[in-house]
């Protein structure tokens, strides 16, 4: 099989931030294949490549697919800062799930993908952040004594993991 599954191809071409389906079939990318950094998915063999974002004026980039499988959560700077947005793999519906004049960044979901972590440098530290998708409810975690990074949730859904610079 053909081990560039994401089939980018041609000059300064770059695929990135690839993220598998739960049903291991399709994969999520960022790609500039187009002039501009948009969300792409993927059959998990190579024979098929769709682009799922259409922005053409700022970065669509670090997809994650939900557990479900019904979406795939992402950054962009179409707004003019880093927000996160959310697309349905089935529909093509796009949401935008933060807006804050400040950047929100590197989404995680939690197992049962009922909620987001991120990280967010809206009081000045970058720190980490859970959103909850039903409420559309924002809540700081972090404590602020360091910038925190990178969150994501242990398997079981009871504990988070980020790397922070508290030191």
């Amino acid at each position: 099989a053909d081990p560039n599954i994401s089939q980018g191809v041609g000059l300064r071409v770059f695929d990135l931030a690839p993220t598998r389906s739960p049903d291991k079939q399709w994969v999520a990318f960022a790609s500039n294949r187009d002039g501009n950094w948009e969300i792409y998915i993927g059959s998990a063999d190579g024979t098929y490549q769709q682009r799922v974002t259409y922005n053409t004026v700022a970065i669509d980039t670090d997809p994650m697919w939900s557990p479900t499988g019904d979406f795939i959560v992402y950054e962009s700077a179409r707004d003019g800062n880093w927000e996160l947005y959310m697309v349905n793999v089935l529909s093509g519906e796009e949401i935008r799930l933060t807006d804050n004049p400040a950047n929100d960044v590197n989404p995680f979901w939690s197992p049962d993908g009922t909620k987001l972590l991120f990280q967010s440098d809206r009081d000045g530290f970058w720190q980490i952040y859970e959103f909850n998708v039903g409420t559309l409810e924002t809540t700081l975690l972090s404590d602020g004594s360091g910038d925190d990074h990178d969150p994501q949730y242990s398997n079981d859904g009871t504990q988070i993991l980020f790397r922070s610079y508290r030191d």
